[in-house]
């Protein structure tokens, strides 16, 4: 059984204790109902909204109850900062009001929120106190529900205590709850044996019990424990058994796991069509919950990121179409490839849900289509790092698509585009042609050929990029002589079915730009931000080229920055201020004078332009960056997502934070590109800048041009 399957188990249970009185009582019963069934921000919505209605009119203690029961539903989900503050309003309540129940609940929710702070001393010291006050007011349901927690973070504190309240007179569904904890407590210590054992006593009770969603989830343990020891026969028959009950209970969310599994186990026997037929259902399972089990994953305690827990059942998929399609005529061959590549544009579109945590590009997918057909001289570039080796999926104007492998794999690809990154940030060498030549030959020389016979020449290449790969700049490649920007435009998008490839239309009319920016030191809370002096001459060039709107220092503040947007149609909104993009959307911001624009103000702004005839066709940042270190790849992540986000066709955007002066004259030759030639594409317009930056021997360095990145809609 999954941890995040657990730990819903545990939470609908923990939020059944000690009910609040009648006035709350149907927002409670609402609110229990919305976290079963996984829908955590609708929950944690309801329970704000409760709190501030009812304020100071109901009970204290039914008020603190409710608090409590709030907190810990923050406590399962990404939505925790409110957690500690409705814990201290529980605590003040008990200063003026004994209440015994009141005292467990809030040792309970203490716990967790230890739970979630790494203290596992403090929290299983919690932990007894919450199951000592239940056995004292003779509760012991809900000694149960905190004991079941208790054991799982402390198993040799609480073994004894779960192993005793076995005995008790326990309703039917904490019996099996229990059970699954102390099994968990006692899976790292225990004999695969005994383990098998444990597992398949939890399934037939809770078979007996009718409890279906326990009985799923003890049988995926059963069928993990089969899997780990080569035993792939009998990992089968209790999957197989698992779905059936997960299917019975409704429970997408392990529907996906088993079909996952049964596929894993199917690919291991040879069963190819067979395990594709699995990992499809799997696939389609996942869709219907994948937001909100990403949302509880992400609080849960589960480690890893979201493509290393659930991105591997896209990529497998994806692996699996590719290895079959060789051995098929080159039609059938074609369909493979297409439903390969389909299966990975499926994962950019959750990945992007993820790390804005809601569904912000489901607007953008209404207007999904076949792009392959209009490509032009351009080719698209799927990068799809595997475990044994990376496969590349190159779209072509002809709408083929070319299968090509590397031998580089996923570690490999992952370590050296860390160090490419690093290299390209040094200006004190030349260290970035090592890295870059051995990316460029494990990535840019395999395709050559398929680029050079697609029937008509390929100027521009669209990365989909992949993990680390979003962390570098795929234009300062070094191929031994030049690099790859000196012979193709490069572009990167998100996924091809997130963007429209529309050229930007200029011929006949001047293109209507808001520029806005900040050229002095600001403070803003607790972080100070350096001045930008040659901000101001990129804003004066930009606004000789086009005039109108500016926006600049004391002007450039929020309520300013919204008027315009409101007041005015604008093609290209450009800014020029600090900004960074981190590995969380919500510590995702751009420096204005007077404060910061995150990410969800800016959608609020700019989606708008999505629905009039001249939408926002590009978004120029030019001088954030992205994070870099462990948390890189995600960050990247945000900025490929941007334009999806900001509701613009395009965006122009820094890795790194540029050298101002570099990043003016790049910035400004990019406007003049794009004025002097009306048929010129933004990711042409782009490379002619960067190359006439290129040109000067102090601007050299990739670090100088190359951070730079044209996403999104490149024509």
């Amino acid at each position: 059984m999954s941890k995040v399957s657990i730990l819903t188990l545990l939470l609908c249970g923990l939020l059944t204790a000690t009910a609040p009185a009648a006035s709350l009582q149907q927002e409670s019963s609402e609110l229990r109902q919305l976290a079963a069934t996984g829908q955590f921000k609708r929950a944690n919505d309801l329970a704000a909204e409760t709190v501030k209605k009812y304020g100071d009119r109901a009970d204290p203690v039914e008020l603190a109850r409710f608090d409590l029961l709030h907190a810990r539903l923050l406590l399962f989900t990404r939505y925790g900062e409110g957690a500690s503050d409705a814990i201290e309003r529980a605590e003040k309540v008990l200063d003026t009001h004994d209440d015994a129940s009141l005292k467990a609940d809030l040792a309970a929710t203490r716990a967790k929120l230890l739970v979630n702070q790494r203290d596992r001393a403090g929290a299983s010291a919690q932990y007894r106190i919450a199951a000592d006050a239940y056995k004292s007011l003779n509760l012991p349901d809900e000694e149960a529900r905190v004991v079941a927690e208790w054991v799982s973070i402390a198993p040799k504190d609480a073994e004894q205590r779960a192993r005793d309240l076995l005995k008790a007179d326990l309703s039917a569904s904490q019996d099996t709850t229990l059970r699954v904890a102390i099994a968990r407590g006692l899976d790292d210590s225990a004999s695969p044996a005994d383990a098998l054992g444990q597992w398949r006593t939890i399934a037939d009770r809770a078979e007996q019990l009718d409890d279906a969603r326990t009985a799923a989830g003890a049988w995926a343990r059963v069928a993990s424990i089969y899997e780990a020891n080569r035993q792939p026969a009998d990992a089968l028959i209790a999957a197989r058994k698992g779905l059936f009950h997960a299917q019975k209970a409704g429970a997408d969310d392990l529907k996906f796991q088993f079909d996952w599994q049964i596929g894993r186990l199917q690919k291991a026997q040879q069963q190819s069509d067979s395990a594709i037929d699995s990992y499809f259902r799997s696939v389609r399972s996942l869709q219907g919950v994948r937001h909100d089990l990403l949302i509880h994953m992400a609080r849960s305690g589960a480690t890893g990121t979201f493509r290393q827990n659930i991105g591997p059942v896209y990529y497998q998929l994806a692996d699996l179409l590719i290895q079959r399609s060789a051995a098929k005529p080159d039609q059938e061959q074609q369909e493979d490839l297409k439903l390969a590549r389909q299966v990975i544009e499926q994962l950019k579109t959750v990945e992007l849900e993820d790390y804005f945590q809601d569904q912000c590009v489901n607007l953008a997918k209404e207007q999904e289509q076949i792009v392959d057909r209009d490509l032009q001289s351009a080719a698209v570039v799927y990068v799809i790092p595997l475990a044994e080796r990376t496969e590349i999926l190159i779209s072509t104007p002809g709408g083929r698509i070319e299968r090509v492998t590397s031998p580089a794999t996923d570690s490999q690809i992952s370590q050296t585009a860390r160090q490419f990154r690093y290299d390209a940030t040094n200006r004190e060498d030349a260290s970035y042609r090592r890295s870059g030549k051995q990316l460029y030959d494990w990535v840019i020389a395999p395709i050559l050929p398929v680029l050079e016979n697609a029937g008509q020449p390929i100027d521009t290449l669209v990365f989909v990029p992949d993990g680390d790969l979003r962390m570098v700049p795929m234009a300062a490649l070094w191929d031994g002589r030049q690099f790859l920007t000196q012979r193709y435009a490069i572009a990167v998008s998100p996924g091809l079915t997130l963007m429209r490839p529309e050229p930007l239309d200029r011929a006949g009319r001047q293109l209507s730009v808001l520029k806005a920016g900040v050229t002095i030191e600001r403070t803003v809370g607790k972080q100070t931000f350096s001045a930008l002096p040659n901000v101001s001459n990129e804003l004066d060039e930009i606004q000789k080229l086009y005039p109108g709107a500016l926006l600049k220092d004391e002007t450039f503040v929020n309520s300013s920055f919204e008027q315009q947007l409101e007041q005015d149609t604008f093609r290209i909104v450009h800014i020029a201020s600090h900004g960074q993009f981190k590995a969380e959307a919500r510590d995702t911001f751009i420096l204005t004078y007077d404060s910061t624009l995150n990410l969800d103000q800016l959608e609020r702004l700019m989606m708008p332009s999505r629905f009039k005839d001249d939408p926002i066709e590009l978004l120029t940042l030019s001088a954030c960056q992205t994070a870099a270190g462990d948390d890189g790849a995600r960050a990247a992540l945000g900025m490929a997502g941007i334009a999806v986000k900001a509701g613009a066709r395009s965006a122009m955007a820094t890795l790194w934070f540029v050298s101002d002066e570099a990043s003016s004259a790049l910035v400004s030759k990019f406007y003049e590109e794009l004025q002097r030639d009306p048929t010129l594409s933004r990711s042409k317009a782009l490379r002619n800048a960067q190359l006439s930056v290129l040109d000067f021997d102090r601007f050299r360095h990739p670090y100088y041009w190359a951070p730079f990145l044209m996403i999104g809609n490149w024509k």
